[in-house]
């Protein structure tokens, strides 16, 4: 077996770290302004909670209730419809 080591100092961990949260934080603005997007947001967590559900589920044989995992999964769809049809809308052209 053979095992390849890294050497990553402090400045390479804080470049990434960077460039992460700058790609999160495009992530989640909604392009028109560079605020975070609470819809967005809102989307991500219940994408994620279903997430979770679904492999607690699978692997740990943890019931959910369908009713609160529907419920979930229905704001994770809106949201996700809403955040493409933004795409496609007229951007109001800004004057100043």
């Amino acid at each position: 077996m053979v095992v390849i080591v890294m050497s990553v100092n402090a400045s390479t961990v804080k470049q990434l770290m960077e460039i992460a949260m700058k790609w999160y934080h495009s992530v989640l603005s909604d392009g028109t302004d560079e605020n975070i997007s609470s819809k967005r947001v809102v989307t991500l967590l219940a994408f994620l909670l279903c997430a979770i559900a679904f492999v607690a589920n699978l692997f740990w044989n943890f019931d959910i209730k369908d009713s609160i995992f529907e419920g979930m999964m229905y704001i994770a769809i809106a949201g996700l419809g809403f955040t493409a049809s933004e795409r496609f809308s007229k951007q109001k052209d800004i004057e100043k």
